[in-house]
């Protein structure tokens, strides 16, 4: 589906960009458009999505970054929402979609630290975010799934104070496809949450709220993996640090 996501971004209104396509070690080798704006970056060995990223960010060189994956989409307009937020913060983030869509009237847009992000644990896609280069921390090529939560959490810890500017237009088309998706098994990313809450565990001592939406992403992993125990044992914790309807609800059905 490469072929399709280069296309989104050559179909872009802003016309000055730069795309850093990371080819990690696919047994077919990439090919990319005959257009001095596409740069193309190939991984001897498949070294994970992380490093996949990471090779991005060593090789771009614009004043601003976005993400985007192999199998999803950019809206036309994306990398103006970009622009756009960026002029308010030094982080922007634009909504995501099943399907290509556009909100009518005047979007809307707000403006919150990363700290306030942090306290809830709900961060954005990585392909809903960019931002000032400079800012972008690396990925941990240790983690082949959960790296784009681990990227927040370290963002937060690190500029706390950063300013984001929200945006609720869709920017970020999500692809739908039967094809697998690197490493995105329930088993995988339930392990990452489990290994997020030991890496940072002063962070979600400060946060309950993320937590507790943590926990609950572990309990909704047990459950569609069959592991009524784990998933009883998680939606109570996150019960206990940040009661709500739904999360009664899953535990209800857990027992």
């Amino acid at each position: 589906m490469l072929e399709q996501a280069i296309v989104s971004v050559m179909s872009q209104t802003v016309t000055d960009w730069e795309c850093i396509v990371v080819d990690d070690a696919s047994p077919i080798p990439a090919t990319i458009p005959a257009d001095p704006r596409i740069t193309l970056v190939r991984h001897e060995t498949n070294r994970g999505v992380s490093a996949a990223f990471n090779s991005g960010l060593d090789t771009a060189s614009g004043e601003f970054v976005a993400f985007l994956a192999d199998d999803d989409l950019l809206s036309p307009d994306r990398l103006q929402i970009a622009l756009d937020g960026l002029a308010k913060a030094p982080i922007s983030i634009c909504g995501f979609s099943y399907e290509m869509s556009h909100k009518k009237g005047e979007p809307a847009v707000s403006v919150v630290s990363l700290a306030d992000l942090g306290r809830k644990g709900r961060f954005a896609s990585m392909g809903a975010t960019s931002l000032r280069r400079e800012l972008a921390l690396r990925l941990d090529p240790a983690l082949r799934a959960g790296e784009d939560a681990d990227w927040w959490i370290r963002m937060t810890l690190a500029s706390p104070d950063i300013w984001v500017a929200i945006d609720d237009r869709i920017g970020y088309v999500v692809g739908r496809h039967d094809g697998p998706r690197y490493q995105m098994g329930h088993a995988e990313r339930m392990r990452s949450r489990l290994d997020l809450l030991e890496r940072y565990p002063s962070y979600f001592a400060q946060n309950p709220k993320a937590a507790a939406y943590t926990w609950k992403r572990i309990g909704l992993k047990a459950q569609l993996l069959h592991d009524k125990p784990l998933a009883r044992t998680a939606f109570l914790k996150s019960m206990r640090l940040s009661p709500s309807p739904r999360t009664l609800a899953h535990l209800v059905r857990s027992l």
